[in-house]
Formats: C-alpha cells, sequence, structure tokens
C-alpha cells in the first residue's frame, strides 16, 4: 500500500516531494527507478528527519519497533500518518509527539479516485486536519470516520474493490460457460458495464435503487434475475462481515501479543 500512494501521490497534480524508505533495499531500487522523482532514504529515522507528513506503511507486527525508532526524531509539528487499522490512535500518540492521524486507503487510489478513511486524533485542531485532508485529497475523496467503525468501512472501501472485482470475475466465467463466447470477451463486457454504471452514479446522479428500477422492468428478463439473485444473497453479506470482523479482531489479539 506504501507503493499505491507513491504511485498515486507521483502521479498526481500536486508538487510534494516525496521521500520513502523499504526495508527491502532491492525493493526501494525499484521504486526510484519507476518513480524518478522519489528520493530514497537509508533508513525510516531518514524519512522522519526529512519529512513534514510521515506514512506509516509496515506490516502490524513491524509498527512498533519502527516507531519507536523514529520517535525521537519527530516534534510537534509533523504529521504521522499510520495506514495500520489495528494500531490505534492512543497507541501512536504515547510514542510520539507529532501530530498522529490514521488513514486507511484503498487501491483505487491508484486511479487517484475513491475514498480514504481518515481518523484523526481528538487533539488534532481543523486547520492542522485541513492540512491532511488537503493532501489526500490530491489522490482520493478523504472521508472522516470514527475509529471504532475502521472495520465496516474498510470492507466496504479498501476490501470493497476485491470482493466487488470477485463476484464480476464469476459473473464473467458464469456467461461464458452459459454462452459461445470466452472469458476474455466476457470480462471486457463487464468491465465496460462497470464504468458506465459507475458513471451513472457519479455524473449522472443515480442512486442504486434508480438503476434496479430502471432496468428491472416488472415481469421482464431483470426482474426475473434480480428473483434469483435475492434468496440466493440473502445473508451472505452478514456473514461476509461478520468474517472479517473476526479476523480484524484475531491480528489486533496477534499483535499486541507479540
Amino acid at each position: 500500500m506504501g507503493r499505491t500512494l507513491i504511485h498515486a501521490f507521483s502521479s498526481s497534480e500536486s508538487d510534494l516531494k516525496i521521500v520513502a524508505c523499504n526495508r527491502s533495499p532491492q525493493k526501494l531500487d525499484q521504486i526510484i527507478n519507476d518513480y524518478p522523482s522519489v528520493q530514497a532514504a537509508a533508513s525510516p529515522v531518514e524519512v522522519a528527519q526529512r519529512a513534514d507528513v510521515v506514512f506509516l506503511c509496515v506490516k502490524p507486527g513491524d509498527a512498533g519497533s519502527v516507531v519507536e525508532s523514529i520517535a525521537p526524531y519527530m516534534c510537534a509539528d509533523q504529521f504521522l500518518i499510520s495506514i495500520i487499522s489495528s494500531l490505534t490512535i492512543h497507541e501512536l500518540e504515547s510514542m510520539v509527539s507529532a501530530q498522529v492521524i490514521k488513514v486507511i486507503p484503498s487501491i483505487t487510489q491508484e486511479a487517484r479516485a475513491g475514498v480514504a478513511l481518515v481518523i484523526p486524533s481528538r487533539a488534532i485542531q481543523q486547520p492542522q486536519l485541513d492540512v491532511v485532508l488537503n493532501l489526500l485529497s490530491h489522490i482520493c475523496t478523504p472521508q472522516l470516520i470514527q475509529e471504532q467503525d475502521i472495520r465496516i468501512c474498510a470492507d466496504l472501501t479498501s476490501c470493497g474493490p476485491a470482493f466487488l472485482a470477485f463476484l464480476l470475475r464469476e459473473i464473467s466465467q458464469s456467461a461464458a460457460r452459459q454462452g459461445d463466447i470466452s472469458i476474455e470477451f466476457a470480462e471486457d463486457l463487464v468491465k465496460s458495464m462497470l464504468v458506465g454504471t459507475a458513471k451513472l452514479i457519479a455524473e449522472a446522479n443515480f442512486s442504486l435503487d434508480d438503476i434496479i428500477e430502471r432496468v428491472s422492468v416488472p415481469g421482464g428478463v431483470t426482474a426475473a434475475g434480480i428473483d434469483t439473485l435475492r434468496p440466493a444473497v440473502a445473508g451472505i453479506f452478514d456473514h461476509l462481515f461478520a468474517t472479517t470482523r473476526a479476523k480484524g479482531a484475531a491480528h489486533q489479539v496477534d499483535r499486541v501479543s507479540r
């Protein structure tokens, strides 16, 4: 996800100066090769010394040691932005003097689109929060949420693209099986359909119900298809969200036990 953010900010119209480090020198070399405007840093400490806004994009199990290493080099005028959902704002604030904000990005930022969830520390004043919101607005729509709502909101904004892509792939494969078309052609049709549907929502102000009602004529083919879908999907997403919530809780316990 750190690479996704680098790609998004590097391809945006902002004049940001980006400095990055990676525990793998080979991966850092690849990032610098792909994004020549990005400057390499030898360590997280060097990033903290050079950057006004520091993004913490590491595995949850590594977060504590990384934050401890950079804490002596961060001050109250800097921002520490963590993308780690299991690491609480309170925990971060107890470790650094910087202003703490949690941001949950999405793969959609690769296209400078979609939503990034934003959870600021209560200690942050609005002018400082606006700095981060304006920064994120170059690559997405920042959306303020409460920390306790991270899991369910991230299921929609961050996990959602994978869930939706999985379902669309299943539709494409089924269409190829049922009809005399290739999977590749079916996927092309589905992708174009998805883009068109997104434009209806984003540009023509259609709601989800509007789309269903406009396409699903009573007694028609679409209505019959929805009648087939309705019992098949009943409860499936409740089960999905219960599963992701349990998995998130298990990650939290594992991180604390370390």
